[in-house]
């Protein structure tokens, strides 16, 4: 019970499922050349157990009921990239910003595990609009989009920290250059960069990670995600919870 209460062993602790979540994924799929036909069958099977319950989708929220992977896709990362970026940006949050180092266990969990949830309904919303419009357009089958990563849940809480001290001064790495911004202008940028993606459904790598990812597939950055998380964390905010 003492350690749940330590906000650094909670942070650690979310790492620790990520990296857990993040080895799975490398059994899931790993190079099935030389596997015998039962070994390859039980590899398709656990794959899929992998992309059903730790990736999530409208079809397999609205269709399947798999609620639960609103959640455990925000501890889930393929990508080593995408987990080092994003759980270093985690990190970092909670060690450099002084609101969010203060934050508490219980706020942190109400705005990780939140804002995940939201951050994950917001993406598959917005993929399931955009891909109706699209197939309305020209009139083909869409394959399943599936969305997974912690960036919406930590959106959330650099939202809220965001408006608990606008007016702490970050640095902030741009293309390589260190700016100091305010609190309330860094966010303001990534808001403003997140809302013209989702809308516009093109990637704006402002940071390294977004260029980075962005170069390697464009639709990797999730902007709904992080839009639904930010959006999440300033209500709390807004209602100082």
């Amino acid at each position: 019970v003492e350690r749940m209460n330590n906000i650094d062993y909670l942070v650690n602790t979310v790492v620790v499922f990520n990296l857990t979540i993040f080895s799975f994924w490398q059994i899931a799929t790993c190079r099935s050349d030389d596997l015998s036909l039962d070994s390859l069958k039980q590899l398709q099977i656990y794959r899929q157990l992998m992309y059903d319950h730790f990736t999530v989708s409208y079809d397999g929220v609205f269709n399947r009921g798999l609620y639960h992977t609103l959640l455990t896709s925000t501890f889930s990362h393929m990508n080593i990239l995408h987990l080092g970026f994003n759980m270093t940006a985690l990190i970092q949050l909670m060690s450099h910003s002084s609101i969010a180092k203060n934050l508490g266990p219980t706020k942190f969990l109400y705005l990780y595990l939140g804002g995940g949830v939201v951050s994950s309904l917001c993406q598959v919303m917005h993929k399931h609009i955009s891909s109706n419009s699209n197939r309305s357009s020209r009139s083909i089958s869409l394959p399943i989009y599936r969305s997974l990563g912690a960036s919406g849940a930590i959106s959330a809480i650099k939202a809220w920290s965001v408006f608990r001290a606008p007016n702490e001064v970050v640095d902030v790495v741009i293309y390589g250059q260190v700016v100091k911004m305010k609190n309330i202008e860094y966010g303001a940028l990534l808001f403003f960069v997140d809302v013209i993606g989702m809308i516009a459904n093109i990637s704006i790598p402002l940071t390294f990670d977004q260029l980075v990812l962005g170069a390697i597939n464009p639709s990797t950055i999730g902007y709904a995600a992080h839009v639904g998380g930010a959006v999440y964390g300033a209500v709390l905010s807004f209602f100082k919870l």
